[in-house]
């Protein structure tokens, strides 16, 4: 049987993004050990399951993060892992994949 982990990002209130689907305060606040440790996880697993929105998020930004000059310190290194792993998405309406 395989096992599920469950990977969150949300502030000690309950935010998770703002109105505008943007999660700045993770960036902002995410620090190089931290980053690690989430490097360690998704080096681990095969599959993401994601709902519309975070997809939308991801899929506009992962693709292009290993060339991208602006995007966040390691991400380049990182894209590929995430770029690379199998996603189910949980939506209300059908998605065009990206």
């Amino acid at each position: 049987m395989r096992k599920i982990i469950a990977t969150e990002f949300y502030t000690i209130d309950g935010l998770m993004s703002d109105p505008d689907d943007k999660m700045d305060w993770v960036s902002e606040n995410l620090t190089p050990d931290m980053g690690k440790a989430i490097d360690e996880v998704y080096k681990r697993i095969d599959t993401l399951f994601l709902g519309a929105t975070t997809y939308k998020i991801m899929a506009a930004y992962w693709p292009t993060a290993d060339t991208n000059p602006n995007a966040f310190e390691g991400d380049a290194e990182f894209a590929s892992v995430i770029n690379n792993l199998k996603k189910i998405v949980f939506a209300k309406t059908a998605l065009e994949p990206e």
